[in-house]
């Protein structure tokens, strides 16, 4: 059998390889067009096999692929993240075979300068003991991403993020954590979704001091001071303190009173009052404090010395014998005689040169003679209580010591106003 096998030796027809590039031009934006932010770029393509790919260059560098729209191409190119400068765009397309095309360039000038959204100031903060409210007005951005709370100690100082706020519906936030008694400063921060940022005004938040109270005249009450004053009606009133100044800052104020309830608004001090000064300090749910006006305490006239009796000669007795003196001080006190607390004279020696050297206190008394017992077992000599006359009868003997002597006599009050001095000589032979 035979078998004829027959053999076509003829080569294939040749495709012959697409080796024509496409076409592709950009069509917007216009060459030397100022742009920001996000920036569409369109381009057209056009093969006779198809497109592939159609990319975008800036300065050389492939940055952006573009998505087909018909027999168009869109590039979005986000400006923001370059410099504010000119930047030479080309638009790149590949057709299915690999063959690929530039464009011509166009020149595009980003300026971002005028992207930040518009700046907004907080427009109230509100608070009160438990909680601080902070509002601001909507934004009117249309690419807004989020408000940002700053919070400093001073106006130009370190700023910290409170709280970031994402939803642009909310124009508010509330905290418990804040303390107006210490000066802060607010700040609202506006982000678009480009990152750009602003930040408007600073809003000084501390808290006013407590409003002040006046501090009344006293009135006295059987030889006792009542204090009085007005009423503070702040909502976040703590406590009143009434204090006895030391204006001589010798010495800490005394404290006479204390109240929390801003209805105690009378004091009546149980004792004898002995400085003149007095002051009300207001103090507030935050620390802070306001002070009254300084008081002056009217504790009238000073006792009055009005005449005293006293020899100006003394004869020494001989030796083992005393001699009683009676010496005396008309005082009188426009408060009463009640008032006047101590009453005596001090008996100073006169030297050669005319100062004082050694002295000696002695009381004098307004006892009608019954109730005091001086040395040596006698009396204050004082005949009638209560008359305004003080006496005190003075022993003389061999050891009292011949000189010349200043007696110096003085009275005071119980709210420690002195008498003007009032001194005679007295020679002891």
């Amino acid at each position: 059998m035979l078998v004829f096998i027959s053999l076509d030796c003829s080569e294939p027809p040749k495709v012959e390889k697409d080796t024509t590039p496409p076409d592709v031009y950009i069509l917007t934006p216009a060459t030397g067009s100022v742009v920001s932010e996000m920036v569409i770029i369109t381009a057209y393509a056009e093969d006779n096999e198809g497109i592939d790919r159609v990319e975008l260059l800036i300065n050389d560098t492939l940055a952006y692929m573009g998505e087909r729209v018909d027999t168009l191409y869109a590039v979005e190119w986000n400006s923001t993240h370059y410099e504010n400068n000119e930047y030479q765009l080309q638009a790149v397309a590949t057709d299915l075979s690999d063959n690929s095309a530039l464009s011509l360039p166009i020149a595009l000038v980003v300026d971002n300068s005028n992207s930040a959204p518009q700046a907004q100031n907080i427009v109230n903060i509100s608070y009160n003991q438990t909680k601080m409210t902070i509002t601001w007005a909507p934004s009117a951005e249309a690419d807004l991403q989020a408000y940002e709370i700053l919070i400093s100690e001073s106006y130009n100082g370190q700023k910290t993020t409170i709280a970031t706020i994402s939803d642009s519906s909310v124009t508010s936030y509330t905290t418990t954590d804040f303390n107006p008694g210490v000066v802060h400063y607010y700040w609202l921060k506006v982000i678009d979704i480009y990152n750009y940022t602003s930040t408007g005004n600073g809003y000084r938040l501390i808290d006013a001091v407590p409003t002040p109270v006046t501090l009344n005249p006293t009135q006295e009450v059987n030889g006792l001071h009542k204090f009085s004053w007005t009423t503070n009606t702040d909502s976040d009133f703590v406590s009143y303190t009434l204090s006895m100044l030391r204006l001589e800052n010798t010495e800490q104020d005394t404290i006479l009173f204390f109240s929390t309830n801003s209805l105690d608004t009378s004091y009546t001090a149980p004792f004898v009052l002995t400085e003149k000064f007095y002051q009300i300090t207001v103090e507030d749910y935050w620390g802070l404090k306001s002070k009254s006006n300084i008081l002056e305490v009217d504790f009238g006239p000073p006792p009055v010395i009005l005449y005293t009796t006293a020899p100006d000669t003394i004869v020494r007795p001989g030796p083992g014998a005393d001699s009683l003196y009676l010496i005396t001080a008309q005082i009188t006190d426009g408060n009463g005689l009640g008032t006047i607390d101590i009453a005596g004279f001090t008996s100073y020696v006169v030297t050669a040169d005319s100062l004082w050297d050694d002295s000696t206190y002695f009381s004098l008394f307004d006892d009608g003679g019954l109730d005091t017992l001086i040395e040596a077992g006698h009396t204050s000599g004082d005949t009638l209580a209560g008359d305004g006359l003080f006496c005190n009868q003075i022993v003389i003997n061999s050891q009292t010591m011949a000189a010349v002597y200043d007696w110096v006599f003085t009275a005071r009050d119980i709210n420690l106003q002195s008498s003007d001095p009032v001194a005679v000589r007295v020679v002891i032979e």
